[in-house]
């Protein structure tokens, strides 16, 4: 199953890929949402390789997904790819 989807803001695309690239607010603000997000890597700057062990309650069962930044281009395009036990995802 494949699903799309496209929304357009509007900010600068500098102020957008910041936000969006700024992993510690990130997942700071998924402990708020019962999101537990673990950085399984031991970069020290933000870039393709940093990856999280990401646990979530779906549906009252435990989802876990390892997910990873794989492409890292400023200041257009991020890339996830994530697999689990029941799927996979990649995110552009």
């Amino acid at each position: 199953m494949q699903f799309s989807s496209q929304q357009d803001i509007h900010a600068p695309i500098t102020a957008a890929f910041a936000v969006l690239s700024d992993f510690g607010a990130i997942e700071a603000a998924a402990k708020g949402w019962k999101v537990e997000a673990k950085r399984l890597d031991k970069l020290t700057e933000v870039g393709v390789g940093m990856s999280w062990d990401i646990a979530f309650k779906m549906r009252g069962k435990r989802r876990e997904v390892i997910v990873d930044l794989v492409e890292f281009s400023r200041p257009d395009t991020l890339g996830f790819a994530g697999v689990s036990s029941a799927f996979g995802v990649s995110v552009t």
